[in-house]
């Protein structure tokens, strides 16, 4: 009797079983694809015994079948132009064949399986991951990392740099963008704690060092609106009261102006479009005016010398200005210069030729007749013999590119009685 019972009751409880997982199996069975219904279903069963539930859930699925036949089929009644479901699958994996996109719930496993080696296959012969891919991957994290408000993630997104850029070894003009915009994040942080600012800024200036070391940067038409913001962000380091910080700053500085330089050698035809469109000349020549008047000798040269740079490379041949008028004049002018200091009628022409020369070089100074004053000023007070030389072959380029701003300044010096500015100028704006 005992056993009767016991059986009853295990029957009661396979009974109660398969009907809390038929609910589940029907829950679950919506949401499939008609076509993993029956790939689910063998699944599900092949963990009871053959006698159980097996029936019933064959019932399910005609069911559930037969009731989307039906619905498909009144469709077609109601819009015999609107194509079936299948159809529409068939279709859809036809167009995602020819774009290369894969669906796993309409391709079959098998293909799509033979798909993702084919793939890897391709993508290992580009050393598995193409590099530019990783390595954009890895600047986002590195740019990421550096928003942290924590110090340390700071410093260590900061250690990885070396990493990140040996991921493009074969493309520069690519990777050179990426590079300039880490170094510009990392310089944008803001510190209050001045101890910790320098502590940062030293580490920033190592990793320089070694893209500089490694020549890791090339300057392209595509990198140069980050290569102009990168210049801007060095600022930070000729800005500081920290002398190592600065000079340290000024020669990178130095350094990334000169690879601006060769850059601009070899880009001929484009050259003049690309000068025109900078966006960081104006406040590195006023940066660089106020670093040239500094205490130390060697900050002073080096400023001194891109100034030059500057000059040299960034304003057209002499003279600026073209014409037969504007030489005629301007031989003139130079032939008999005290009597034109004392004609208002030629003041006046002096006057409109400063004008076209400054509106010609509108991209490099604001306002050269004032640079002109302050860097003659600058020769006059200037004891270093190297820097003092130095001063003076940039007002002789002035002379030769500027003619004009120069004889105003002359002009200015001889009206204020300015006598050390007379003599210092006098044989420049007058060749022998």
């Amino acid at each position: 009797m005992d056993i009767l019972n016991s059986e009853a009751i295990l029957d009661e409880s396979l009974i109660q079983i398969e009907e809390e997982e038929l609910k589940q199996f029907e829950i679950r069975l919506e949401s499939y694809d008609s076509e993993e219904k029956e790939v689910y279903r063998k699944r599900f069963n092949r963990h009871l015994p053959d006698n159980i539930g097996n029936s019933t859930k064959d019932k399910q699925l005609a069911a559930i079948e037969e009731d989307k036949y039906e619905q498909t089929h009144d469709k077609e009644n109601e819009n015999p132009t609107e194509p079936i479901i299948e159809e529409e699958e068939v279709e859809t994996v036809k167009k995602e064949s020819k774009s290369g996109i894969i669906n796993p719930f309409l391709r079959d496993p098998n293909q799509q399986k033979a798909d993702t080696f084919t793939k890897n296959e391709a993508d290992f012969e580009q050393e598995y991951f193409p590099s530019t891919t990783v390595f954009n991957m890895s600047t986002n994290v590195i740019l990421k990392m550096l928003q942290h408000p924590s110090f340390d993630m700071i410093k260590f997104a900061l250690s990885k740099i070396p990493q990140m850029i040996r991921l493009a070894d074969k493309n520069k003009g690519e990777r050179s963008s990426n590079i300039f915009r880490v170094i510009s994040a990392c310089l944008s942080i803001k510190f209050n704690d001045r101890d910790r600012r320098i502590y940062f800024y030293k580490l920033v200036q190592d990793q320089l060092s070694v893209i500089q070391r490694d020549c890791a940067v090339e300057i392209s038409e595509q990198s140069c609106p980050d290569f102009y913001t990168f210049l801007g962000h060095l600022r930070v380091f000729y800005e500081d009261y920290n002398l190592e910080i600065r000079e340290s700053g000024i020669k990178t500085m130095r350094y990334f102006l000169q690879e601006y330089v060769d850059f601009l050698h070899s880009q001929k035809e484009n050259r003049s479009k690309i000068l025109k469109q900078n966006t960081f000349l104006h406040q590195l020549f006023k940066d660089l005016f106020g670093l040239a008047a500094e205490v130390v000798e060697e900050i002073r040269f080096i400023a001194t010398d891109a100034l030059m740079v500057i000059i040299d490379e960034f304003l057209p041949s002499a003279p600026i200005v073209k014409g037969d008028a504007y030489n005629n004049d301007l031989s003139d002018f130079r032939k008999n210069l005290s009597k034109t200091l004392e004609n208002s009628e030629k003041m006046e022409r002096i006057d409109q030729f400063t004008k076209l020369e400054a509106g010609m070089v509108k991209y490099v100074y604001d306002d050269p007749a004032l640079f002109m004053q302050g860097i003659v000023k600058l020769a006059i007070d200037e004891n270093n013999g190297a820097n003092k030389d130095r001063l003076l072959q940039i007002i002789t380029k002035m002379n030769e590119k500027l003619p004009f701003t120069v004889i105003q300044d002359f002009k200015r010096a001889n009206s204020l009685g300015m006598f050390k500015r007379i003599e210092l100028m006098k044989d420049i704006v007058v060749p022998k």
